[in-house]
Parts: structure tokens; C-alpha cells; sequence
């Protein structure tokens, strides 16, 4: 039980640490992700991983829902236990700890296989058009008789 009061929807957030032993998995879970669960159950948008806390649910197996509606009825969180961080202080871009956080990166990325480089093929080359058909059919019987010295007819 909590010494503040707090609404019933604190015990779905993210900064709630409260546990529930789940006998379903035979160990402790979130109890905010357990109230997430129900939630989407409820509203039919059950997940299929969840398979296991779908059925539990259903069944009325799942030790969450009774906790879940004890602190409706009361109308109050009543399994929350908000995450502790006043011993983190603030942190900026200058601590030694941030950028140890980038340090370490820039190891992963070093440690990283290289790829092999990718030949690039030649292009290839389109013969100049004038985007005339006439114009390239003329074009193509003058460099012919260029080369062949063949004269045109009729002259």
C-alpha cells in the first residue's frame, strides 16, 4: 500500500515498480504491464504473445484483475510504488557519464564487421538520339556511307 494517494490509473505507468507473483508464469511481473494486458484484453485488442494472459484472464485466473478491481472499488491506486530517482540527479551532455554512454558507441561501431565494398558496373552508354526516328534513320545512313563511301542514289 502507498502512503500517497495517487488516481487508479498511476498504476499503469511506466514509473510504477509495484510486482505481482504471477502463477500463471511462476514469477514476479510488472504490475503496470499486467493492468496494460487486461486493458487490451478488454477491449478486444489482445496481442497474440499474450496468449497465455489472455486465457488466465478469461479464466479468471489472473491474479492482476482482483488487485485491479480492489483499487477501483476504492478508487485509488492502491499497488503503486513510484520509481525512486532522486538519486540519479540531472544529467547534461557534459557529465562523465553521458559520454561514456557515447564512448562506449563509438567501441560497438568499431568492433562492427565491415562490409564488403559493392563493385559499381560501368555504365552503360545509350547511343545519342534526337528522339526523331527520321532524324536517326538519316543520321545512320550518312555514317554508313561515310564509311563505305557509298554514294547516295541519284546523284
Amino acid at each position: 500500500m502507498t502512503e500517497k494517494t495517487y488516481p487508479v490509473t498511476a498504476s499503469e505507468g511506466g514509473d510504477n515498480t509495484a510486482f505481482v507473483r504471477c502463477r500463471i508464469y511462476n514469477a514476479s511481473r510488472h504490475y503496470a504491464v499486467c493492468l496494460r494486458i487486461i486493458n487490451r484484453k478488454e477491449s478486444g485488442d489482445a496481442l497474440n504473445w499474450e496468449v497465455d494472459c489472455n486465457r488466465a484472464i478469461a479464466c479468471g485466473e489472473c491474479p492482476a484483475v482482483p488487485m485491479r478491481d480492489e483499487e477501483l472499488q476504492a478508487g485509488r491506486a492502491l499497488y503503486y510504488t513510484p520509481r525512486d530517482t532522486s538519486h540519479l540527479g540531472k544529467t547534461t551532455i557534459f557529465d562523465k557519464s553521458y559520454q561514456r554512454g557515447w564512448g562506449s558507441l563509438d567501441k560497438i561501431k568499431r568492433n562492427q564487421p565491415k562490409e564488403a565494398p559493392v563493385a559499381k558496373s560501368a555504365p552503360k552508354r545509350k547511343p545519342k538520339s534526337s528522339g526523331s526516328m527520321h532524324a536517326d534513320l538519316v543520321n545512320k545512313l550518312m555514317d554508313e556511307e561515310k564509311k563505305g563511301g557509298k554514294q547516295p542514289k541519284g546523284s
